[in-house]
């Protein structure tokens, strides 16, 4: 699948979803309001029905019933300024909101005609409405009053009451994070894609390279070795030697990418001296780090250097830390390798002195296909593997791998097992 296609698939999946996420909140809306509507006319009938009765008990038969203001979305004020005690009130007005079906928490004040003090006031929490309210027999004083009452849980009543669109609400939040996770996946796999397919076509082109190096360095000393002086002979050795080392190092970042891709690491553990393949890493890249005028140097373990753990992947961990050391290593590369016994595990420290990593990329730089910006270094190549590799591998073995460094001043890896 192209990338046109890929983002052809993605617009229009993305519009798609807009679309329904549009429809939806109107239509949701729309039934919302229709509810606050049917609500607001229930309790309009149920207060106007309560005047007349307070009205009509009085003998006033034609006086105009005032209309009942919203003074706010769940506030409705009736200037009734009528003559009633409070249990007349509290009488008429269960009576219509249970005829009404109003069952919402509402509270009730009672204010003092034409100045609107609040003279007394009540909640009621729960239809039906036979709760002992506080205070009601002291309130005898008939008096002209107009009325308040506020539904302070009017929104979430109306929407407990759209159950069906709160459902398909839900499914559709369930499309979203599976569209979002789809997405991510296609993306991802995407980019694995790629990179898989740039590894597997620099790797063939590198693998070749060093074989047809060794091959025609090997083909001059079998046939002519006779003819060659010892230097030439040497010469010739060396390049064996290095383009062998060049090999290795490949096979070697084809084993990690095997590890990676699986999340698998079957190790070997078994004990054995740790100062003596320290000596041979370093003896191995003793020949690359001369080349660039560099020192490469290992302050062996004091006491028992012995330790248990898989020989083949610690030593790849080191020689991906010094590999590391040195690419990214602008001028003379001048490498320390430590090692010391801790109360619990073995503490391995790599220190360079290269570029530095920048304290914002520090978390990154063990994710895989992470590289960090190499600024002016542009023949820095790699596939961002080897870290998230070394992670891998030391957590493998119960241990974790950590970083100290500064910006132009060098990088200090740590590896506890």
């Amino acid at each position: 699948m192209n990338n046109r296609m890929i983002r052809s698939l993605i617009v229009l999946a993305s519009l798609a979803l807009v679309g329904l996420l549009v429809i939806q909140i109107y239509w949701f809306k729309r039934a919302f309001d229709i509810e606050a509507n049917q609500f607001d006319a229930k309790v309009n009938i149920a207060l106007r029905s309560v005047a007349h009765k307070l009205l009509k008990e009085k003998g006033d038969s034609i006086s105009t019933i005032p209309p009942i203001v919203k003074t706010a979305s769940n506030t409705f004020y009736l200037p009734l300024k009528a003559d009633f005690t409070f249990d007349e009130l509290d009488t008429k007005l269960n009576n219509e909101f249970t005829l009404a079906q109003i069952e919402s928490h509402y509270e009730l004040s009672v204010l003092n005609e034409g100045q609107d003090e609040v003279v007394y006031g009540f909640n009621f929490y729960t239809a039906p409405f036979n709760q002992e309210v506080a205070c009601k027999g002291r309130e005898k004083t008939r008096g002209i009053y107009n009325i308040s009452i506020t539904f302070p849980d009017k929104v979430s009543d109306l929407a407990s009451g759209l159950g069906i669109w709160i459902f398909t609400a839900i499914i559709f939040i369930l499309v979203l994070i599976y569209f979002a996770y789809s997405l991510f996946v296609m993306l991802k796999e995407k980019k694995l894609s790629e990179v898989r397919k740039d590894f597997i076509n620099n790797k063939t082109h590198e693998l070749k390279t060093p074989i047809s190096n060794i091959s025609v360095a090997s083909e001059v000393l079998k046939d002519k070795y006779h003819k060659l002086s010892a230097e030439k002979s040497i010469h010739y050795a060396n390049i064996i030697y290095k383009e062998n080392q060049r090999l290795k190092k490949q096979i070697d970042r084809v084993l990690e990418m095997a590890v990676l891709e699986n999340g698998e690491i079957d190790l070997k553990c078994e004990p054995f001296d740790l100062n003596l393949l320290m000596q041979e890493i370093v003896e191995d890249q003793r020949m690359i780090i001369e080349s660039r005028k560099g020192s490469l140097l290992y302050e062996e373990i004091k006491g028992n250097s012995i330790i248990t753990a898989d020989k083949f992947h610690l030593s790849n961990v080191i020689f991906t830390l010094i590999d590391n050391a040195v690419k990214y290593s602008l001028g003379t590369p001048k490498i320390v390798i430590s090692a010391q016994n801790t109360i619990d595990n073995t503490l391995i420290t790599v220190k360079d002195n290269g570029l530095g990593i920048k304290k914002e990329y520090q978390k990154q730089i063990f994710d895989k296909f992470f590289k960090v910006p190499s600024g002016d270094v542009h023949n820095v190549k790699g596939f961002g593997l080897g870290l998230s590799y070394v992670k891998m591998i030391v957590e493998a073995h119960g241990g974790q791998v950590t970083v100290e460094s500064i910006d132009n001043s060098g990088s200090t890896f740590s590896v506890s097992i």
